[in-house]
């Protein structure tokens, strides 16, 4: 009896071990800070000028820190400020541990760091393993064939032509266009170059160049900052034979535009990912022998996430077009800033898109950055990315606010007036206070540990389903230019969850919606007009059926007694 009675118990035990998870619905639990933060990018030139000379520096950022902790977000990542001869602005670095010196002194960055730290802010820093510029100590010394820096760089002799001059290796392009290879007058040799030819790449089969990085993480981490975001992963091995390239079918008139070849030889080795990992022992190890809370490495790469790891949602930042012009318009902000803030893990917004910023129309005279200037008037625009690296725009004073120069470094979105942070936080509603209403929800305990899936409701609306022990929410998104009507009910049946409640409230409606906070709406029929966007909550928790098990476990055993 004794025995058989141990046996049910073992039975309702192994229903609820098993049934831990609904249909279409996935766990989410995060365990450390970073993987429920928000945060935010910095891109230090553009952000706030503090001394009048047009261009952002880190005295501005420092001024400016109060705005993130206003915001709600938790760390910022500042793109590189070391020293530079500013070639790629600042992702040529000719000095890994000092600071470029318009953005400032090593000791303006330590107030910076002093100061992120009283606010609760965490400070990530751009780690840019890939390369260094050619100004490095580190390339002088490799190109005077110096003892121990021989190869610290990718160099070869090149192919011997019939005139009896040398030619490139192999048909590898740099990112920008052009040969990934240059030739050495000094040395007598190519480098190789996959991005600006001011940018040799550094070679990660040589153990040295491996122990100087990381002690370039040690450097920093001793600074004080909580992590790296690192850039460029995918290009850090290349073929040790340097094979050609094939053809990707791509640009085919132009072979030395970098999407001409299939680059199946130059990115993503599998080297690059083992080396991400000894950069994570790296900080492990730092924490291990210094205390204080878990370091992160923020992987560029990271485009799939394996079950029980935190994923990393970016939809803008200083290389890509801004969320509002890419997507299609102004009204696109708040449906983007809602999808990504609702979504599980991380989350980074570049300076400006929790305003709705847009690009900024930047002529061929002012262009700065050179993947543009390496082409020509008549196509610079489709390689710019000056447009989303304009000035912040602080308020509606000369210069967006951002510097008291007569002329910054990039010209200002003329919309400023009506798009900057002064005027959003006394506007009734804006796209700033959307942004920052949802950093607020994802602080609740429910969107830090729960049960989510996704789902199209009606014709044009996105759903993001997130299910917590308290409460569900719910995020809407009608895509559509037209009217919507959905029936957040059916998601009941769908994912097998208990219909607690008919009725749910808004928690955040975007700038377009005519809704309110608060207000109650009925799950069965939600009329969504063009483009609203809403995260709604109601008190619904998840069922499955484990509730069910365990009702009938517990009455077998009562009827067995």
């Amino acid at each position: 009896m004794e025995f058989r009675k141990f046996s049910l118990k073992i039975i309702l035990i192994s229903l609820l071990a098993s049934d831990t998870s609904s249909e279409g619905l996935r766990e989410h639990h995060v365990s450390d800070w970073w993987e429920k933060a928000g945060f935010y990018q910095i891109y230090p030139r553009s952000f706030k000028d503090s001394d009048g000379d047009g261009i952002g520096d880190l005295n501005g950022i420092t001024a400016k820190l109060p705005y993130l902790k206003d915001i709600g977000v938790k760390a910022f990542w500042l793109s590189p400020i070391f020293t530079s001869p500013m070639v790629d602005f600042g992702y040529d670095i000719s000095d890994f541990v000092d600071i470029q010196p318009e953005y400032g002194t090593m000791t303006d960055f330590e107030n910076l760091v002093q100061e992120a730290k009283r606010l609760g802010l965490r400070i990530i820093l751009d780690f840019v393993p890939n390369h260094s510029s050619d100004e490095h100590e580190w390339f002088g010394k490799s190109e005077n064939r110096e003892p121990g820096y021989e190869d610290f760089y990718v160099w070869n002799d090149g192919l011997l032509e019939n005139d009896g001059t040398r030619s490139p290796p192999n048909n590898w392009n740099e990112d920008f266009g052009g040969s990934a290879w240059q030739w050495s007058e000094t040395r007598q040799q190519f480098y190789l170059h996959q991005f600006h030819r001011k940018q040799p790449d550094l070679n990660y089969r040589n153990p040295a160049v491996v122990v100087a990085m990381k002690n370039v993480l040690r450097f920093w981490l001793g600074k004080g900052v909580d992590g790296f975001r690192v850039d460029a992963v995918p290009w850090l091995f290349e073929d040790e034979q340097l094979r050609d390239e094939p053809p990707s079918g791509l640009s085919p008139d132009n072979p030395l535009r970098p999407e001409y070849l299939n680059r199946i030889y130059t990115r993503d080795l599998p080297e690059a990912v083992d080396m991400v990992y000894q950069w994570r022992e790296v900080m492990d190890e730092y924490r291990k022998d210094h205390g204080g809370d878990t370091r992160t490495v923020i992987d560029s790469w990271l485009d799939t996430v394996p079950v029980g790891h935190a994923p990393n949602w970016v939809i803008g930042n200083h290389d890509r077009r801004r969320v509002a012009s890419r997507m299609g318009g102004d009204h696109m902000a708040d449906i983007m800033a809602m999808v990504e803030l609702s979504m599980p893990g991380v989350s980074v917004t570049y300076q400006g898109d929790e305003l709705g910023m847009v690009d900024t129309e930047v002529s061929w005279e002012e262009t700065k950055d050179p993947n543009a200037c390496q082409s020509n008037e008549n196509v610079y625009q489709q390689y710019s990315r000056d447009p989303e690296r304009s000035p912040f725009q602080w308020d509606a004073t000369p210069n967006a606010g951002f510097t008291t120069a007569s002329k910054p470094w990039l010209p200002v979105n003329p919309n400023y007036v009506t798009i900057n942070v002064d005027t959003e936080k006394k506007a009734a509603k804006s796209h700033l206070k959307v942004f920052k209403e949802l950093i607020k929800l994802r602080d609740e305990d429910d969107f830090h540990s729960n049960r989510y899936g996704t789902a199209v409701l009606g014709t044009n609306t996105f759903v993001i389903l997130r299910a917590g022990e308290g409460a569900t929410y719910y995020t809407l998104v009608n895509l559509a230019n037209a009217q919507d009507t959905v029936n957040v009910a059916e998601l009941f049946t769908k994912f097998s969850t208990t219909k607690s409640f008919d009725t749910a409230v808004v928690r955040v409606a975007s700038v377009s919606s005519k809704r309110t906070a608060k207000e109650s709406i009925t799950l069965s029929s939600i009329q969504l007009d063009p483009y609203e966007a809403l995260v709604i909550q109601s008190g619904a928790k998840i069922s499955t059926s484990m509730i069910t098990l365990i009702v009938l476990a517990l009455t077998a055993l009562f009827q067995y007694r």
